[in-house]
């Protein structure tokens, strides 16, 4: 039996990867501003379960489907919240100099339209491939 995930799986895990790292980028950016805290430390929290999920997708296990199930759908909370920030908060970050007026729109950017385009298609791939996980079951004789 094949031991390496299917492509799409690996697309996956490759977008988790990259909405992980750029989590931990943002929280570790309102740390050296000094932005208070707060919701920030949720980026800290959602990247371990992102952790988590991509060490479970690569071992095509139930627990690592769902957990990417479940970062999809906060994915979908949170970019629709970013995305509403992106268009409210659009006038002010203009106002800022030019390196963090790039920086806020590319967090803002991808924070938004982008995290929800990707948590539709990781949603609907995994949907679509769910018998993959559902049926897959790893049996370990002595």
């Amino acid at each position: 039996m094949d031991t390496s995930p299917p492509t799409g799986v690996k697309i996956v895990i490759a977008y988790l990867s990259l909405s992980m790292g750029v989590g931990l980028g943002n929280l570790g950016l309102l740390l050296l501003v000094g932005y208070p805290p707060g919701i920030a430390y949720f980026n800290l929290l959602g990247s371990a379960f992102i952790a988590l999920g991509i060490v479970g997708l690569w071992r095509m296990t139930r627990w690592g489907f769902w957990l990417a199930i479940a970062m999809g759908a906060v994915g979908l909370v949170s970019g629709s919240y970013n995305l509403a920030g992106l268009i409210g908060n659009f006038q002010s970050i203009m106002d800022f100099p030019f390196f963090w007026k790039v920086l806020g729109i590319f967090f803002l950017t991808y924070g938004g339209p982008v995290q929800l385009i990707g948590s539709i298609l990781t949603i609907a791939y995994l949907y679509k491939c769910r018998r993959i996980f559902l049926k897959h079951v790893v049996t370990t004789y002595p």
